[in-house]
């Protein structure tokens, strides 16, 4: 019996070191980002294409503002030139200006009479758009008209007590028209018939007339150089070019 009492010990012993010796099973976790990367979002290929194209087309529309305005420039100046570029040895009825005085137009006058040119003064009223009104037309209550324009928030309210408006509400006078549509189309929330209408001043232009010959150049550079701007023109209004 003792024998196999033995045995069992033995076989006890071999267990425990097979059970104490095995290796414990390693938990399968999943995968995952990192607890101090944030929430951060995985952009995939097909989102990177579609933001890389919208950020070109943004590109080339930048690209093809700058272009047109470039070329809009260049334009401008290749007119300026060309005006003040033009052939001043046209014979016959020309016009230089415009200046904004009479005195500047008498003094080139009577520098053209240095060369023995007959030359007069001319006059022009040119109506110039400054401005458009947000207008109302005139009604009966103005004072309860007034208070309401002001509770809804209009802060630029007056009367215009003379002109082609006199007696009108204007709602303010902007340099923008799109400004003045704005404003017109708060008016109309409200119920009110409003109106864009431009604002004009009639200013005068002094232009100097002669006869040229042949044979004379009109001293432009010098012209130029004390008055930038002002231009020589055929009499019908049609630059000499």
């Amino acid at each position: 019996m003792k024998w196999i009492f033995t045995l069992l010990l033995l076989l006890n012993i071999a267990l425990a070191a097979v059970t104490f010796l095995q290796p414990e099973p390693r938990g399968v976790s999943a995968k995952g980002m990192p607890e101090d990367t944030g929430d951060l979002k995985i952009v995939s290929d097909i989102d990177l294409r579609v933001r890389a194209d919208h950020q070109r087309r943004q590109q080339q529309i930048i690209e093809q503002k700058a272009a047109e305005q470039k070329a809009r420039e260049a334009q401008a100046n290749n007119k300026k030139t060309k005006q003040l570029n033009i052939d001043v040895n046209k014979a016959g009825c020309n016009r230089l200006g415009s200046f904004n005085n009479k005195t500047d137009a008498q003094s080139i006058a009577s520098g053209l009479a240095n060369y023995r040119l007959v030359s007069t003064v001319e006059t022009e009223t040119i109506s110039r758009t400054v401005g458009y009104y947000a207008l109302l037309p005139s009604i009966d209550d103005e004072k309860k008209l007034m208070s309401t324009l002001t509770e809804a928030g209009f802060d630029d309210i007056r009367k215009l007590d003379s002109g082609i408006y006199a007696n009108s509400i204007s709602l303010g006078l902007f340099s923008n028209e799109f400004n003045a549509v704005k404003q017109v189309r708060r008016a109309q929330k409200l119920g009110y018939i409003a109106t864009v209408t431009p604002k004009t001043e009639e200013t005068v232009e002094y232009w100097v007339e002669f006869n040229k010959p042949a044979d004379f150049t009109v001293p432009m550079s010098d012209i130029n150089n004390a008055f930038p701007g002002v231009i020589i023109k055929a009499c019908n209004g049609i630059a000499s070019d």
